[in-house]
């Protein structure tokens, strides 16, 4: 009985472990950036442990996923919608100096001058609107990067503008689900697509 109830308490615990950890970043004006809590609730329900925070905050968060990831390594998902995108961006640049891999980022409509996908990205994920002036980011990825890499156009999409591309539960679900795989394989530099089929 006492065995039984060990080997039953160690499964508990074992599911109760997060998968992972994800870092979300609000937009410029957070208030309206609701679509990304609701994101972050589907990750939590996941099993992996999702924190959202102001763009502002990048480097104080980096340097708490720096050291949680040496304490108890898991993968890193790292997501950011326009502005709070270019800060996921600077998030996993800050990571790869520390050595630390990011499993998959995800940018929602980043502004054109981000910087490059850093080459410890091992899965990248971009949607964007190329006519849009308030984000439009096509992001290139760095020297050195050797992940997969996938940028959406979503220009042809009327219902999709830039305050909303982060509430559309589909797209959160889609997301959702490559968040909750990520690290469970990673990629060989292929370039998945750039067209919007998918979303």
């Amino acid at each position: 009985l006492i065995a039984a109830f060990l080997a039953a308490a160690a499964t508990e615990a074992s599911a109760a472990e997060p998968h992972g950890r994800a870092y979300l970043f609000r937009g410029l004006i957070g208030m309206i950036d609701w679509g990304m809590d609701e994101l972050a609730g589907r990750i939590n329900r996941t099993g992996v442990q999702a924190n959202i925070d102001s763009h502002l905050s990048w480097r104080s968060i980096a340097d708490q996923a720096i050291s949680d990831y040496r304490r108890d390594p898991k993968p890193i998902t790292a997501i950011g919608h326009s502005i709070g995108g270019d800060a996921a961006v600077d998030f996993a640049e800050r990571l790869e100096a520390a050595h630390v891999p990011v499993s998959l980022l995800i940018t929602y409509d980043p502004n054109r001058f981000a910087h490059s996908i850093p080459a410890n990205v091992h899965r990248y994920i971009n949607l964007y609107q190329s006519e849009n002036m308030l984000g439009g980011g096509d992001l290139a990825p760095a020297r050195g990067f050797r992940g997969n890499y996938a940028s959406y156009n979503l220009k042809n999409r009327a219902e999709i503008v830039h305050v909303n591309l982060d509430k559309f539960p589909r797209i959160q679900e889609m997301l959702t689900s490559k968040i909750r795989s990520a690290g469970a394989t990673e990629g060989g530099g292929e370039r998945e697509g750039a067209g919007d089929a998918r979303f």
